[in-house]
This record gives structure tokens, C-alpha cells and sequence, in this order.
């Protein structure tokens, strides 16, 4: 059926407490997939899931979306820089700030905004762009870079 979108999410709010505010996303979501008779190509797997179902899905991904309401760090953002998948997050300042400066990440304005960002980011050139910038930000911050920058620190303290 080619591309798939498959919408990944645990229903409770990890992050911000508000329960009501994911349902109704999702709600939302799946309201414009059914208008438009996406079901075909557009599947919900909401649930707790298992850790190793998680990764099983996180391997298949092409790009990863972050909808995130507030300004904090994501575990899944790091994840994604170590295995060079593109992400699209939402217009926080923690996005903003990487995305000032590398090109994994792309922003969606607006919550509305996300499918006008994945089509963009999901032509070959521009998906390419976007893992060569990881190659480019692994290069400075990667872990050997990092195990470089601990060794001399360590050494001057001799």
C-alpha cells in the first residue's frame, strides 16, 4: 500500500499532566483520517506499549514526530540523534535551539503544520539533507568526539 503513517503514543500524558488534551488530539486526528478516508494508509496504535514492541516500531520509522507542549528535553529526541532518524517537533524553544543550527530537525509552526512538514520532509532531497546533518552533529558531539574532550580534561588535572 506504500507509505504508511502509523501514530504511536501511550493516551496518558507523560509530561504535562493533562489526559484530556492527548485524548482530544488523538480525537482530532483520527476524525481527519476517517473524513478523508485515510484508514488505509493512517494507523492509531494506542496503548501502553512494551518496550521491545516500542523499538520494533521506533526501527521502522522514517521520521519521528515530537508534539510536545512544553520546553523540556526528550529521551526520544536523543534517540533519534543516535540512530539518525529525522524529526519534526513541535515550536518550543528546546526544538527551536537545535534547529537554529542542524538540520534533523524540522518545525511545525502549528499543530496543523505537521502534514505540510512531513511532506516536505519526506522528498528525497530533503530527508538526505537532514541525515547528512546528523553525520555533521556526531562528528562534534558524537561519543568519541565527547570521550576526546573528557581524556584532555582528565590529563590537564594530572
Amino acid at each position: 500500500i506504500g507509505k504508511t503513517v502509523l501514530i504511536v503514543t501511550n493516551s496518558k500524558a507523560l509530561n504535562d499532566r493533562n489526559d484530556s488534551r492527548i485524548r482530544d488530539w488523538l480525537e482530532f486526528n483520527k476524525n481527519i483520517v476517517k473524513k478523508d478516508k485515510l484508514e488505509k494508509y493512517v494507523r492509531f496504535d494506542i496503548r501502553e506499549l512494551p518496550y521491545s514492541l516500542w523499538w520494533k516500531y521506533f526501527a521502522a520509522s522514517d521520521i519521528v514526530l515530537l508534539p510536545y507542549k512544553g520546553n523540556i528535553g526528550s529521551g526520544i529526541f536523543a534517540d533519534c540523534i543516535a540512530t539518525k532518524k529525522p524529526m519534526i517537533g513541535t515550536n518550543i524553544k528546546y526544538f527551536n535551539e537545535f534547529a537554529k543550527d542542524w538540520g534533523f530537525i524540522k518545525i511545525a509552526k502549528t499543530e496543523k503544520d505537521f502534514g505540510k512538514v512531513v511532506k516536505e520532509v519526506m522528498k528525497k532531497k530533503n530527508y538526505n539533507k537532514m541525515i547528512l546533518e546528523f553525520k555533521r552533529y556526531l562528528k562534534q558531539f558524537g561519543l568519541t568526539p565527547l570521550a576526546k574532550k573528557y581524556a584532555k580534561l582528565y590529563n590537564s588535572l594530572k
